[in-house]
């Protein structure tokens, strides 16, 4: 393999960037634990939590999802694409892992959630999406 390849630079997100993603992941996990407090089933509070959690990072990352030279429109609609493939991933994870598998809500929570955010670290470094300009 020619060592041109190896060294082919990979893209990044910005460390702001992931900063803001985390903030909106702790607002889904504090969303969550307020409704789980109020009596909400595991799985609705859950998935309300984490459309919170997505609704504060569109916010949060506004300026990075559209630095790019699409309509503001096409960029809401490519966003809400994306997360709502993110959500169904998430709420039918935590539902398999917490409803019948048994497995405890915060480690269902935990490990839904880390694999709907590695997915979306994935849709967010391919090139055709929120690319900088």
């Amino acid at each position: 393999m020619p060592l041109a390849t190896l060294n082919t630079p990979r893209p990044s997100i910005p460390a702001p960037v992931l900063a803001r993603g985390l903030a909106a992941a702790a607002l889904h996990g504090l969303a969550m634990a307020a409704l789980l407090q109020a009596g909400t089933p595991p799985w609705l509070a859950s998935g309300l939590g984490f459309a919170g959690g997505l609704a504060a990072n569109y916010g949060l990352q506004r300026d990075y999802i559209q630095r790019h030279r699409e309509p503001q429109g096409r960029a809401l609609s490519r966003y809400i694409a994306d997360t709502s493939v993110l959500w169904a991933l998430h709420l039918f994870l935590f539902g398999l892992l917490n409803g019948v598998v048994g497995t405890p809500v915060l480690t269902a929570q935990v490990v839904s959630s880390a694999l709907a955010a590695g997915l979306g670290l994935c849709f967010a470094l391919r090139p055709c999406r929120y690319a900088p300009v």
